[in-house]
């Protein structure tokens, strides 16, 4: 009874700190949020039919998988800005180097996404359960569930990651992982012993053999000039994952939401190294025969200076795709 009744006021502070320190109003549960989104016209469907983060791991699983009578190889580049708002992209609609835009003018698509599974489960909304979710093509909990349900917790062998998926059904010539997260796979205890969401995963893959780079920077700037070797070089691996740092960074320091010009322009910042990339996929000498997945996505929401809770603000993401996906 104790812990119910202090639960409850513990979310009635936390409510009050949200209106409060940002200005916004979250009274997202009765659907002010997404009604907000959902006059927004770029996006390709509504919230209603907000497309679950896991189909992300089926996404590029497919793209691999098809049989193409052009003979040309499939490659796949998936990038996603960490502490993304669905609201976020009113900021580079009309941004001539925003990468969304550009890929949706060339013929791709905007999606709203959700995070966070089904509501009130445990798998709360962060960076390491967001990221899971797409990698794995499952939820945290569960039969099968990927089991990180939050930033501290590693996950198991099993399921795998659309890493091991692709490396060992020979469908990608490699994989690599860019990061400036120490979470992802190189944080360790005091002892030494890896502690990271895929530190399991990083010891498996060596056992295994497969072609896989986990490369971990100090910042953006090392994470985008890793890709961009990577992209430049008509061998690299096949698919390849970046994860940039910038908008969470921001969200934390000065506050999540478009009221904070240090958020917007940390989207921006997103967008315009995620348009070089693009710029140096269709500089690549062996572009005409590839097939190329483009995907950009956001692991999480937030508002206030946090994120983690079961609001509409940090559940609802986006994924934007360069080709139509039959959502």
């Amino acid at each position: 009874m104790f812990r119910t009744i202090f639960g409850f006021f513990q979310s009635i502070v936390l409510i009050i700190t949200v209106l409060t320190t940002s200005g916004q109003f979250v009274g997202n549960e009765l659907g002010c949020y997404l009604r907000r989104l959902d006059r927004l016209q770029f996006y390709n469907n509504r919230t209603r039919d907000s497309i679950p983060m896991t189909e992300v791991y089926n996404i590029v699983y497919n793209h691999f998988a098809q049989e193409r009578d052009d003979g040309r190889e499939p490659r796949s580049l998936l990038v996603v800005y960490d502490g993304a708002r669905a609201d976020a992209l009113v900021n580079t609609v009309n941004y001539e180097q925003s990468a969304i835009f550009r890929l949706q003018r060339e013929g791709g698509r905007i999606y709203h996404m959700f995070a966070g599974g089904p509501f009130r489960n445990r798998q709360g909304v962060d960076t390491a359960q967001g990221f899971a979710s797409m990698l794995t093509g499952r939820w945290a909990g569960g039969a099968g569930g990927h089991g990180v349900f939050s930033n501290s917790h590693t996950k198991p062998a099993q399921p795998p990651l659309i890493f091991q998926t692709l490396l060992e059904n020979n469908l990608a010539n490699g994989a690599a992982f860019i990061v400036s997260w120490s979470g992802h796979f190189t944080r360790t205890n005091a002892e030494g012993v890896g502690t990271a969401n895929y530190s399991r995963d990083v010891e498996l893959y060596e056992e295994l053999g497969l072609n896989m780079q986990w490369q971990m920077n100090d910042n953006d700037d090392g994470t985008v000039a890793h890709a961009l070797a990577l992209l430049d070089h008509p061998a690299g691996p096949g698919f390849i994952t970046v994860s940039l740092e910038h908008v969470d960074i921001a969200g934390h320091r000065y506050g999540f939401g478009n009221h904070r010009p240090e958020y917007i322009e940390a989207f921006r910042e997103s967008e315009r190294v995620t348009y070089a990339m693009l710029d140096a996929i269709q500089a690549r000498p062996t572009y005409d025969q590839e097939d190329w997945l483009i995907l950009i996505a956001s692991d999480h929401g937030g508002f206030s200076y946090y994120h983690g809770r079961h609001f509409q603000v940090t559940r609802q993401v986006f994924l934007v795709s360069n080709k139509p996906l039959g959502f």
